[in-house]
């Protein structure tokens, strides 16, 4: 995994928040993992001597290690994998909070960038197959049909063959919450 912010802030967690935690908050994991797979694949501009000092073993090795830490930090409610925390711990993969309505929860918005690397992943193992299978359940599961969120005017408006997901969901059961700027549910 890789942190909201390089290199390692050595700081308190109330004046560096979640700077060092682990994140699929805007997509950093998931953006770091196809920058290495592009340049790994020396797709363009990768293609040409900007990689010319480039140890590709350790960029293989960090690919490895990133699906490692997608697989360890996937969510496992009763038994079955589900979606990604915003933040997770490095060590012992919990989802942990961010900013003050960024609780420990589960969220659609930062997972789906996650199942689609899986989902696009050479190596097919049982690991990556029921982490894959196993979100993608849980989108099909969770979907609300017929509505959307329509952000402009800050409400959800019926509209046909359309599907929404909540923002954050509880890590224990399959419950949306909203969150005010004070962390309260």
């Amino acid at each position: 995994g890789w942190p909201q912010v390089y290199p390692y802030a050595d700081c308190s967690p109330s004046n560096c928040e979640y700077h060092n935690y682990m994140t699929f908050n805007d997509n950093v994991i998931s953006s770091a993992i196809l920058l290495l797979m592009d340049v790994n694949d020396r797709k363009m501009p990768f293609d040409s001597d900007i990689v010319e000092n480039v140890n590709f073993t350790e960029i293989e090795m960090a690919l490895e290690n990133a699906i490692d830490f997608i697989i360890a930090s996937q969510i496992v409610v009763n038994g079955i994998p589900t979606l990604w925390a915003q933040q997770h711990d490095p060590e012992s993969f919990e989802p942990l909070p961010g900013r003050s309505w960024e609780l420990p929860c589960r969220t659609p918005n930062e997972s789906y960038f996650v199942v689609s690397i899986l989902l696009n992943w050479p190596e097919r193992t049982p690991e990556i197959y029921n982490a894959t299978w196993g979100a993608v359940d849980w989108y099909v599961e969770n979907a609300i049909e017929g509505v959307w969120f329509d952000q402009k005017n800050g409400t959800i408006v019926e509209s046909e063959g359309r599907l929404m997901w909540y923002r954050y969901y509880n890590v224990s059961n399959d419950q949306f919450f909203l969150v005010d700027y004070d962390s309260n549910k």
